[in-house]
């Protein structure tokens, strides 16, 4: 049995995805070897390892991953297929990650027109391509072109999924995220607002989405001014994390992060430092002017 006084350190997050990369290497490896690159068990392992290598940064490595899965499933099930054209849509997130945008682009648009082709307009699978092209329009300045799509996956997923679908919502907030990066301040607002109001209302308060929309629409409040409706979000967000998730939580931290930001912003650096502080000594979160909660 094992040794009760020997305190052993729990496996870090990145020491368990090393050690699921090396066990997909090896499984890749001697299917391979036994059925062939080309066995769908081979092929779903090789989406596998090329998802937790992506997931790792390992860029380089998971691309030609992606590719072959790609050109084998345009082999044998052709090139308009829904597999293959998810398998389009998989290699152009990855080398829009790695930044090369041009056949990203393409391979998107590809993806976007095979499926309207194959599914219809207003498909689910349609309506992610839109919102896929759009954020890889969006990340490379062409506003105006992602905005009109946009527009057009939110008007598709309302008709098609309802107003209050988690997937309607994810639009609506994209299409919020463009216009405030338009300048179109007071819509996105309008937009954000929506968002909240329905997932504090379907999802709850201390839902994840609820968070990141409380978190999206003080950075949008604060663009305009809100100052106080601003940090009150900011504080909102923070609070509710550490209370639900704990305070060593990555949400946590970046919604302090937020905090301390946005107060330091408004010319209180000795609060955003106490609040900062506080936190690596584990209190609870602090009030307004530093204040002790309660």
């Amino acid at each position: 049995g094992r040794d009760l006084w020997v305190i052993q350190a729990a496996p870090s997050a990145i020491n368990i995805r090393e050690s699921k990369v090396q066990i997909a290497r090896r499984r890749v490896a001697r299917l391979h070897n036994s059925k062939g690159p080309q066995h769908a068990d081979t092929l779903l392992h090789v989406s596998e390892l090329a998802w937790l290598l992506k997931s790792a940064g390992e860029y380089a490595e998971a691309e030609p991953l992606f590719r072959q899965e790609l050109r084998a499933t345009e082999e044998q099930l052709g090139p308009t297929h829904p597999d293959t054209l998810t398998s389009v849509d998989n290699l152009a997130g990855l080398l829009k990650a790695m930044g090369v945008f041009d056949e990203a682009e393409r391979l998107y648009q590809r993806a976007l027109d095979g499926s309207k082709q194959k599914l219809g307009p207003n498909h689910p699978d349609t309506l992610t391509s839109l919102n896929n092209l759009a954020g890889l329009l969006k990340a490379t300045g062409k506003l105006e072109e992602a905005e009109a799509l946009y527009r057009q996956a939110l008007k598709g997923s309302k008709e098609t999924l309802g107003p209050r679908h988690p997937d309607t919502l994810t639009s609506m907030n994209n299409l919020a995220g463009l216009l405030q990066a338009r300048g179109g301040v007071l819509d996105a607002e309008d937009l954000y607002r929506t968002v909240l109001r329905a997932r504090e209302e379907t999802l709850g308060l201390t839902d994840l989405h609820t968070l990141r929309s409380v978190s999206s629409l003080a950075a949008c409040v604060a663009q305009r001014g809100g100052d106080v409706e601003g940090e009150n979000l900011c504080r909102r967000a923070y609070v509710t994390a550490h209370s639900v998730l704990g305070p060593s939580h990555p949400e946590t931290a970046f919604y302090l992060s937020d905090l301390t930001e946005f107060i330091s912003k408004l010319g209180r650096v000795d609060e955003a430092a106490a609040i900062r502080k506080n936190h690596e000594l584990g209190g609870p979160p602090l009030g307004r002017g530093g204040r002790p909660p309660g």
